[in-house]
């Protein structure tokens, strides 16, 4: 048994579902202890058929039951971890602003506001002068300039082979520009009614600093002329400018569309606005729904293990009674949640429903309940954790002597049930 429960563990040590604790303190080890021995003690004495297959089903419902147990107990806290405590920012206008929640620190989390945008942050674009795209008037050679960008300047070789036409120059240009990833952009721009042809460059910064955001020289000339000056790539057609809105009616600015406020709100702007637009907060329902489905599947697969033995281990029927009679004891509760129950037993969730009630405190409400649904579920996923055997069958050969005062334990679960007990703690 001993050697079946280390390949077993050996064998499932990467699959295992997380679960909360990696230690138990002596407190909860000695609870654990006194229930298996109270269990023991009303136990009879039975004829044990340790066959791998046995042990492996035993194993798989308790392990399940302690991930259900554990999903359960953290899902059920109600104090400042608690996943009904994390919040979510919300936008009146998702299309002109949106806003993410950095960390929910009450103290530094701003009340809710309003937010006017007048004006978006936009980049610098140069463009050149216009150009015949198959003339070749570009002296061969190997021309040399660079780009200066903030702090940085960065220096570019170009070689122009005799016979080159302004659209394949061009086009190697943008090449060389865009892979260098340097923070400017470049691209062909054929007007529609010349044919002719343009460099696009265009940073990926925005915002007025007072100066512009890149520049480009020559440093090598051929034949007198470089290549900046030829296709006049220093032209600014837009300048960079800031963000311009207001919140809750003062004025403010931003060298990008996407601001931190507070150190706790991420802001972005994505259009002007005629309205303010009214950013608030409200329970986080996406993670809400999330947990609630790895409950719900964690559920169904406990009860699945129990289905896929039921024809040959009659007590296993026992599982899933005790498990339905919880869940139908509580449906009228679940469906208001988006929880509904199938006909093989198992969980579904309808988002939909599920989201709204994450949203407005109805799964709140009935999973922190001490007397719902969350707390007959621990019991049982906790007995079924203390003694996976009573779900399979046994020949009893005794039953136990309550009248003696020092009955010894006549069916010691702990061998069996406590085995995977060494990987928890």
């Amino acid at each position: 048994m001993v050697t079946s429960t280390y390949n077993y563990l050996a064998a499932n040590y990467e699959s295992q579902r997380p679960v909360r604790y990696t230690s138990h303190k002596t407190s909860e080890l000695h609870r654990i202890y006194n229930n298996i021995v109270r269990i023991s003690k009303q136990s009879p004495l039975y004829l044990l058929d340790v066959s791998l297959e046995r042990q492996t089903y035993a194993l798989n419902v308790k392990d399940a039951a302690m991930s259900l147990y554990t999903l359960l107990d953290n899902f059920s806290k109600n104090d400042e971890s608690s996943i009904f405590n994390e919040k979510k920012s919300v936008s009146s206008n998702e299309d002109a602003v949106s806003a993410a929640i950095i960390s929910d620190n009450a103290p530094t989390l701003p009340t809710e506001f309003n937010i006017q945008v007048m004006h978006l942050a936009t980049s610098q674009t140069n463009v050149s002068n216009t150009f015949r795209p198959d003339k070749q008037q570009l002296q061969a050679g190997t021309y040399q300039f660079s780009i200066d960008i903030e702090d940085s300047t960065y220096n570019f070789k170009h070689k122009v082979t005799a016979g080159s036409t302004h659209q394949e120059i061009i086009k190697q240009l943008c090449k060389q520009i865009n892979k260098s990833q340097i923070g400017v952009h470049a691209s062909e721009y054929i007007e529609q009614n010349s044919n002719g042809l343009r460099i696009i460059l265009e940073s990926d910064s925005t915002g007025n600093s007072g100066a512009p955001l890149f520049t480009l020289q020559d440093n090598v000339y051929v034949g007198g002329r470089g290549i900046v000056e030829y296709f006049n790539l220093n032209q600014i057609y837009q300048p960079s400018t800031s963000a311009k809105f207001q919140i809750d009616g003062k004025a403010k600015e931003s060298l990008s569309n996407q601001f931190t406020f507070n150190k706790s709100l991420t802001v972005s702007l994505h259009a002007i606005t005629d309205s303010p637009v009214h950013i608030s907060y409200a329970p986080n329902s996406d993670k809400i729904v999330k947990e609630l489905e790895t409950i719900t599947d964690s559920y169904n697969y406990l009860l699945s293990l129990a289905s896929e033995h039921s024809s040959v281990q009659r007590r296993a029927n026992k599982l899933i009674y005790e498990l339905d009679s919880i869940v139908y004891r509580y449906m009228n509760d679940l469906e208001s949640c988006g929880i509904t129950r199938e006909e093989s037993g198992e969980l579904s969730i309808d988002s939909f429903i599920a989201l709204q009630a994450a949203t407005d405190g109805t799964v709140k409400d009935l999973f922190t309940n001490p007397d719902k649904i969350t707390a007959d579920l621990l019991e049982q996923t906790n007995q079924v954790t203390l003694n996976p055997m009573d779900y399979l069958d046994q020949k009893i050969c005794t039953y136990p002597n309550f009248r003696s005062h020092h009955y010894p334990n006549p069916y010691l679960t702990s061998v069996y049930s406590g085995m995977l007990f060494n990987y928890y703690c």
